[in-house]
């Protein structure tokens, strides 16, 4: 399955051999010209002092998040369309599709969960030419649960009281999966209570979603607030 799924991507444009994280260099050029070009508009209006400041203001950095952003959604768009015609409406299926991205190099996108809730959210139409069909939001509500799952699993097996899983799980847990752990963590927290209103009245993807309800963790003080949060939906 992983290399089929490989070759899948290998030749399905966006992709660029799944590594997103380059998606600032390979569009470096694209960036920088869009930059000056809103500088150069800004200035030439100069009945227009709010739109210049706008875009004098625009930096680099910002303008590069955007794109690699709306790289990543284009992306999570092609894959809910490939599970949307292959797997039709079997999506007790979706976890292996997710399982076999997982195990693919440099393919980040199902841990980019703000822009994944984003696009649940449907506040991404900046991200993407049109909203996701409900079949595709279902896949993608899956595809999130079961990456979600999966480093929290990790996670609790480094926290394991037993030594000997602990210690082989520490050793697989490195820091990039800990900053996963940590932003699914604190993503969740700000917006699990938008899809449980957002999916209140969807029965089949509500009970897929409180999953998500044991990748949380409440147990610091900073995180009250949004205990109470959820408990003001779930309640």
């Amino acid at each position: 399955r992983q290399e089929a799924l490989a070759f899948f991507f290998d030749h399905t444009e966006g992709f660029d051999n799944f590594d997103v994280k380059d998606a600032n260099e390979d569009d470096s050029a694209a960036i920088a010209e869009d930059v000056n070009g809103k500088q150069r508009k800004g200035r030439g209006l100069a009945e227009s002092a709010k739109k210049r400041k706008r875009a004098e203001a625009l930096s680099t950095e910002d303008s590069k998040a955007f794109h690699r952003r709306q790289k990543v959604s284009q992306q999570l768009e092609t894959l809910t369309e490939f599970a949307e015609h292959h797997l039709v409406d079997k999506f007790d299926k979706v976890e292996m599709l997710a399982e076999a991205c997982l195990l693919l190099p440099n393919f980040d996108i199902l841990f980019d969960w703000s822009t994944i809730v984003s696009l649940l959210l449907r506040e991404s139409d900046e991200l993407i030419s049109s909203a996701l069909r409900s079949t595709q939001v279902a896949v993608l509500l899956r595809l999130l649960v079961s990456s979600a799952l999966y480093i929290n699993r990790k996670r609790l097996a480094v926290n394991s009281t037993d030594a000997d899983v602990s210690k082989t799980s520490l050793l697989k847990f490195n820091r990039v999966e800990l900053d996963h752990w940590e932003s699914l963590n604190d993503n969740l927290q700000r917006s699990l209570p938008l899809l449980l209103t957002r999916f209140r009245d969807d029965d089949a993807n509500l009970s897929v979603l409180c999953a998500l309800l044991s990748c949380c963790d409440y147990s610091s003080t900073q995180s009250q607030r949004a205990l109470k949060a959820l408990f003001k939906v779930v309640v």
